[in-house]
């Protein structure tokens, strides 16, 4: 197959990136930059040689070059002197003053290129230690990256604060847990006082890192300066985003359930597989279901139709509540059903998982997932149940592993595999 015949699946593959190096013929490299859809192209130079020099004209000729295509220029060279490292961060230094776009993400291979891997912040590879074999000369996992940059002072010791009954539950073990495993330097202090007054005295403390909330707060607390626009949606703050760009630092209140909501139902298909789709949400309470429904929206599902409760909020203006039997006939087929009612109620979805579940979907590969949000005891296993009628089906560990790694992600700016979360996590739930 030819560059240009792999572009037509792209959009169906969902391919995010497209790598095109640059020494393809440029009427291919513009053909596939027209007809990338909603893609990436990440413009590609590499150089085995050893001969390249970033402080020669010729690199920022090539920047330029790639930047005409690309949405991100990626060069690469390999080097033999600590001092090549120096003229990289040079260059950087200069591409990012000159180009405010593309992103520039530059590295140098080899042993003597390993602190160039380090200081770049734009798609560095990694490698992993579980892995058999590393994938290009020098290539550093996560945690020496984090270590190094740590060792360099580029990345000061936080304290992250977790709030509410963490050490019975186990959870703040788990997060120490994921942290390690990034060799984060971070320390982990756990509150176990009342959540609002903690939280307006330890937002004050020298290297406050940012904070984890459970149970969550609500948005209308009074001891934040602002708050993202997903917890105001919600009503609901559960994480503490601190951040500082040397000069000033912010603290922002923001929700991370939503983000392990949609990124649970994204764990089958890709976001565009929901756009105009129908979903139904059921609930007792609207306080159940808020997080759920924001992530939906941002997954431009509609309509949402709502099952055992009414939305009074800023949400109530993206949902249509059901009635009737005779408003699930008129629903052909959804493409998501959350179940948001508790452990001892969460079997009143198995009618509509069967209901919908009998049905015949015109195309094989259309979405068609169930996620059970309850947590505790209960009668029956609705995932179960709705396997057995072809729906993908996820519970709350799979939610709650979720809203980890995105916890994880707006508090240290990286991301902890959900694989290791679901392995460290062994059969709890926290």
């Amino acid at each position: 197959m030819s560059s240009l015949t792999y572009v037509i699946y792209i959009r169906p593959w969902g391919c995010e990136y497209i790598d095109v190096e640059l020494w393809l013929p440029e009427d291919i490299r513009r053909k596939l930059a027209s007809q990338k859809g909603n893609s990436k192209i990440i413009s590609a130079f590499h150089d085995f040689s050893g001969n390249f020099k970033w402080t020669s004209p010729d690199a920022q000729r090539l920047f330029e070059q790639g930047a005409v295509y690309g949405d991100v220029v990626k060069m690469i060279a390999l080097v033999r002197t600590m001092q090549e490292n120096y003229e990289l961060e040079y260059f950087r230094s200069i591409i990012q003053s000159t180009y405010p776009y593309p992103p520039f993400s530059g590295l140098n291979m080899g042993p003597m290129g390993q602190l160039s891997r380090a200081l770049n912040k734009i798609f560095t590879p990694i490698t992993h230690p579980l892995l058999p074999i590393i994938a290009a000369p020098g290539q550093l996992s996560a945690a020496e990256i984090n270590s190094a940059l740590h060792s360099m002072g580029q990345m000061p010791k936080l304290d992250m604060y977790c709030f509410g009954s963490m050490r019975a539950t186990g959870q703040a073990m788990f997060f120490e847990k994921c942290i390690n495993e990034l060799s984060l330097p971070h320390q982990l202090v756990c509150v176990e006082q009342s959540t609002q007054d903690g939280l307006a005295t330890v937002v004050k403390v020298p290297h406050f890192g940012g904070a984890f909330i459970n149970p969550p707060i609500a948005a209308s607390a009074p001891c934040l300066p602002s708050i993202s626009d997903a917890a105001a949606s919600i009503g609901q703050i559960d994480t503490v985003v601190a951040s500082s760009d040397g000069t000033k630092s912010s603290l922002v209140g923001d929700n991370a359930t939503w983000k392990g909501i949609r990124a649970t139902l994204c764990r089958d298909f890709v976001p565009s597989a929901y756009s105009g789709q129908a979903a139904l949400l059921l609930a007792s309470q609207e306080s159940q279901a808020a997080a759920a429904i924001f992530a939906l929206r941002s997954l431009n599902i509609g309509p949402i139709y709502t099952i055992g409760f009414k939305v009074q909020g800023p949400l109530s203006g993206f949902v249509t509540p059901f009635r009737g039997l005779e408003d699930v006939k008129k629903v052909e087929q959804p493409s998501v059903i959350i179940s948001a009612l508790r452990a001892d109620k969460s079997l009143l979805v198995s009618p509509l998982l069967k209901h919908y579940g009998s049905h015949k979907q015109e195309q094989r590969r259309a979405a068609k997932v169930f996620l059970d949000l309850s947590n505790g005891p209960r009668k029956g296993d609705p995932v179960a149940l709705a396997q057995t009628q072809g729906w993908a089906a996820y519970g709350i560990a799979d939610v709650n592993a979720w809203t980890t790694v995105e916890t994880l992600r707006l508090l240290v700016g990286q991301n902890v595999p959900y694989d290791f979360v679901r392995l460290a996590a062994g059969r709890s739930i926290y």
